[in-house]
């Protein structure tokens, strides 16, 4: 793919190897984790102790497990440990599945450890038991040692965080890739003190303690440490000071194009730039196709998606977009009372699917095909991945131009063909048309979205008689009232 062919060359020793950080803008789909993953495993292979050398951050569950799929893939045959912490297991459980404890002769630090247990023992030392544990059973002159289990950690960002406060002996010494994919979420606002804290941990002034302990015991010397950052999202966020905040050094940026839509020497583009002069990319995969529809004034908009799912969409698989949970929670319970037909083939989406057994379910059953209808909201839905959804609804306008992009890039994944519909009002009509389908920081080649008109007046009034019903008792259920 694409990505694939622009980024691993730059991250590979070899003529187009670049000595600084990359950040990668590329459609959702195209291909992203398998063009960090490789070079990594590539770089790592020959190396023969474990060591936490690539750290790889990505803001949800699903896609911690994703990309753990491509790193085990890559990594076979080779004696690479693949690790992952996102808190489905105790914190606990997972430090035991992270750091190994030894113990290492030093006496000079053993020495400075017993000093520092001197200085407390009459403040709080009695509260440390671990430090009272390691000066119990520890031989003479040594000093605990910790040593990673795995060479790649695929994480979340409060995950990492609580490993990076919590965990003894987890250390990001030896990091030598930090990737962070799904760029734009995580430095969003509900993202932004975990990178602080990353940060702070991977250029400490433990770290340089670190490294010269280990050459005072080996004898040798380190070569000066190098971290290379790998910045990847569909949506190349604008806000500076995010991208300022990770500390970047000559990066470069890559924007991947689409075969179909350029020349292919257009293919991409790279330049050398520094993170003042990163501007917002948003790109589209070339095999969707993107419509729009006027709903009026959005009073009968569940028609409108009845009428467009039986036309157009039914038995494909749908994922609906609402904007948040209440919506969808409604909207799904809607649809089955207004079209009886459509009873046990509705799904709601309302909480991560990491986050609930009945999530979890409730997407299983949209993957393997026994619902063809998926609602949920944007919160719910982060991470989603459902290889063959042909179509993606915005049931609600989605509140910006990122979140669009990640809407439709739920569909024509991976070179598939997919199709992406959007209903607005007649007051939502002037910045959907604006900041959506006709902004130049959107790109979609040739394309455009289409406007297409959805007949709602040959409804029966049979079925409008049972949506007006329908709203009634969905008040009534809302309202906590008792149906007659």
């Amino acid at each position: 793919m694409a990505v694939q062919a622009a980024v691993i060359p730059l991250l590979l020793p070899g003529p187009k190897f670049y000595n600084g950080d990359i950040c990668i803008s590329a459609a959702t789909g195209s291909g992203k984790t398998l063009a960090y993953i490789l070079p990594i495993v590539e770089r790592l292979r020959q190396k023969v102790l474990t060591r936490l050398r690539g750290l790889v951050v990505v803001p949800t569950r699903e896609l911690v497990t994703q990309a753990r799929e491509v790193a085990e893939t890559c990594a076979a045959g080779t004696n690479l440990q693949i690790g992952v912490s996102i808190g489905n297991v105790s914190l606990g459980e997972e430090q035991d599945r992270l750091v190994k404890k030894g113990q290492r002769y030093d006496p000079v630090a053993q020495e400075k450890m017993y000093n520092n247990a001197d200085s407390r023992l009459d403040v709080d030392f009695c509260e440390d038991l671990q430090l009272h544990e390691d000066l119990v059973k520890l031989l003479p002159d040594h000093v605990p040692d910790f040593s990673s289990k795995v060479d790649i950690l695929i994480c979340t960002p409060g995950r990492l965080v609580d490993h990076i406060l919590n965990t003894r002996g987890f250390s990001l010494t030896d990091v030598e890739f930090l990737v962070i994919d799904e760029a734009d979420r995580l430095l969003d606002e509900s993202f932004q003190e975990w990178v602080t804290t990353l940060l702070n941990a991977l250029h400490s002034k433990k770290s340089e303690d670190q490294i010269r302990a280990r050459q005072r015991v080996l004898g040798v010397a380190y070569p000066e440490r190098r971290v290379r950052k790998v910045i990847l999202s569909a949506t190349m966020t604008r806000d500076l000071s995010k991208l300022a905040s990770l500390r970047l050094k000559r990066p470069t940026l890559i924007s991947v194009v689409d075969r179909k839509d350029h020349n292919a020497e257009d293919l991409t583009t790279s330049q050398p730039t520094t993170a003042e002069t990163v501007t917002e990319i948003f790109e589209l995969p070339s095999t969707l196709v993107e419509a729009a529809i006027p709903v009026g004034d959005g009073s009968e908009k569940p028609l409108y998606l009845l009428r467009l799912l039986h036309s157009e969409l039914l038995p494909s698989k749908v994922l609906v977009f609402t904007s948040n949970n209440e919506n969808a929670g409604r909207l799904g319970h809607l649809l089955p009372m207004i079209d009886p037909s459509l009873d046990g083939n509705v799904g709601i989406l309302t909480k991560s699917s990491s986050s609930s057994k009945s999530s979890r379910k409730t997407l299983k059953s949209f993957q393997n095909g026994k619902l063809s209808i998926l609602i949920a909201s944007d919160r719910a839905s982060r991470g989603l991945d459902v290889p063959d959804v042909s179509h993606v609804i915005n049931y609600d306008m989605p509140h910006s131009v990122t979140s669009y992009v990640h809407r439709v890039g739920r569909t024509a994944r991976a070179g598939r063909d997919g199709m992406a519909w959007t209903l607005f009002t007649s007051t939502e009509a002037r910045w959907f048309w604006n900041e959506i389908a006709r902004s130049s920081h959107t790109s979609r080649g040739s394309r455009k979205v289409e406007r297409t008109k959805v007949d709602v007046d040959g409804i029966s009034q049979e079925m409008r008689l049972q949506y007006e019903n329908a709203l009634k008792k969905l008040q009534f259920a809302v309202q906590g009232d008792k149906v007659t």
